[in-house]
């Protein structure tokens, strides 16, 4: 038994003169004990150049199995700065918990790369970023319809090809998915009709599939709008929905008519209790900065091929003032609200406006006349709404042609056309509008998806 492996002995064979073909061996005893069989296994594993996702694979299923020879050896295939990341991660009980929930899915682990953990660490995202693993375990689960050999064989072929897909609202990606069953690409191992069957039938179910590949690029884009809530709760002491709870003023009512944002300024009321008031009062802040992240933090949404690359603006100060005023509307206050809320953005354009078009050194003006010209110009920018939905027109969620969101656009940091679009209906009440089919989904259909993932259904 060569337990490094037969391509060695075929490399010789081919690539070494008749007189070099010669090695040193260890022997050992056919009677080896698994734990030093698991550990050549791993060596050769990680003679393949493993992924970082396939070594915390590894490791937590050999800390859970109580393996710690075999789990302390797989630690030393780990950079520095990586072991560094996950000894942080791990203390956490429910981020580990949701991560250990996917071991069942060997598939689903190679595409994870431990670089990126430093942004689950620094967000303070725990929350999101737990229940979209939650969802991950969940959607797998109906996927593999709770069968171990149906789960076990759900290789890293299998998760490449699905992720992204969404089979119930999208026509081409059924037929997509129907081809590949057919050829046996997908679930290559399942070889049972009924398993087959009961497979396939689920995925058809599916909205879009999720994957550690997702999460790991949507974490991107959470990170970049999560640097705005940190601009109202400072250095937050816990999570960022433990924060913003803090800073809810309604707990104490019962009974409470909630706001459920129709356009920027545009409500409508619903009623329910506290809770409910400050969990869809958050959810609405956060659709409000994936509106407007670029004038609001340092980023861009992603180039379109052909166009020129988006430029990072300078902080916008009538988008900041509108999310303070949307913050303390649903019943959320602090000092850093409160801050943002003293100064009216369009008088204090008006001011600049009026200071750089009539210079006071070269113009005679009284205060008192300058700042009725103030309030007249400011009065004239508030009366323009904002560019909103079309009227009479919902959220294109599907696609009557071919035309819908390519897989590779649709996690991640929204492109610039795509964002464009969608932030028109990025609102509470046209998220929840009913669940559409056609030809195939819209890059819009694809940020639903990913809000939902973070913040539940």
């Amino acid at each position: 038994e060569c337990l490094h492996g037969q391509h060695r002995i075929l490399a010789a064979n081919q690539y070494l003169e008749p007189d070099s073909r010669w090695w040193e061996v260890d022997l050992y005893d056919k009677g080896k004990s698994p734990t030093l069989q698991q550990y050549f296994h791993n060596g050769y594993t990680n003679s393949k150049c493993t992924s970082d996702g396939e070594i915390l694979w590894r490791i937590r299923l050999y800390s859970r199995s109580g393996q710690r020879d075999l789990e302390q050896d797989m630690w030393c295939y780990l950079s520095t700065s990586k072991r560094k990341d996950l000894r942080q991660l791990l203390p956490n009980g429910a981020l580990r918990k949701a991560f250990d929930d996917l071991l069942h899915w060997p598939g689903l682990w190679p595409s994870m790369r431990l670089g990126t953990l430093h942004r689950l660490l620094t967000m303070r995202c725990d929350e999101e970023a737990v229940r979209y693993l939650q969802h991950i375990r969940n959607i797998w689960t109906r996927i593999c319809t709770d069968r171990a050999n149906v789960v076990a064989g759900t290789d890293r072929k299998t998760i490449e090809m699905l992720q992204l897909r969404a089979p119930c609202a999208s026509n081409a990606d059924r037929k997509y998915i129907e081809q590949e069953m057919d050829s046996k690409l997908l679930f290559p191992t399942i070889t049972d009709i009924s398993d087959c069957k009961a497979v396939r039938e689920s995925i058809q179910q599916m909205r879009q599939i999720p994957s550690l590949f997702t999460f790991f690029e949507d974490l991107k884009y959470l990170e970049y709008c999560a640097k705005a809530f940190h601009s109202i709760i400072g250095s937050p002491q816990g999570t960022i929905h433990e924060c913003m709870s803090h800073l809810y003023t309604r707990d104490g009512l019962t009974h409470s008519h909630l706001l459920v944002e129709l356009q920027d300024g545009t409500f409508r009321e619903c009623t329910g209790n506290a809770t409910d008031g400050r969990e869809f009062g958050y959810q609405q802040l956060w659709l409000y900065v994936m509106r407007h992240f670029p004038e609001m933090v340092a980023a861009t949404p992603r180039k379109e091929n052909g166009k020129t690359k988006p430029e990072i603006k300078e902080p916008d100060p009538r988008i900041w003032h509108g999310f303070a005023t949307l913050a303390r509307h649903l019943g959320f206050d602090s000092d850093a609200i409160a801050t943002l809320l003293e100064t009216d953005p369009d008088e204090k354009a008006a001011r600049e406006f009026l200071h750089s078009s009539r210079p006071p050194g070269q113009y005679s003006i009284t205060p008192s006349e300058l700042q009725n010209n103030i309030c007249q110009i400011s009065r004239i920018l508030k009366s323009m709404s904002t560019r909103g939905q079309i009227p009479g027109q919902g959220p294109a969620l599907v696609t009557s042609d071919g035309s819908g969101e390519v897989v590779s656009r649709r996690c991640g940091r929204p492109f610039q056309r795509s964002h464009e679009y969608d932030r028109d209906y990025m609102y509470i009440d046209l998220l929840y509008c009913a669940e559409p089919e056609g030809v195939d989904i819209t890059s819009l259909y694809s940020r639903r998806e990913v809000f939902f993932a973070f913040f539940g259904r």
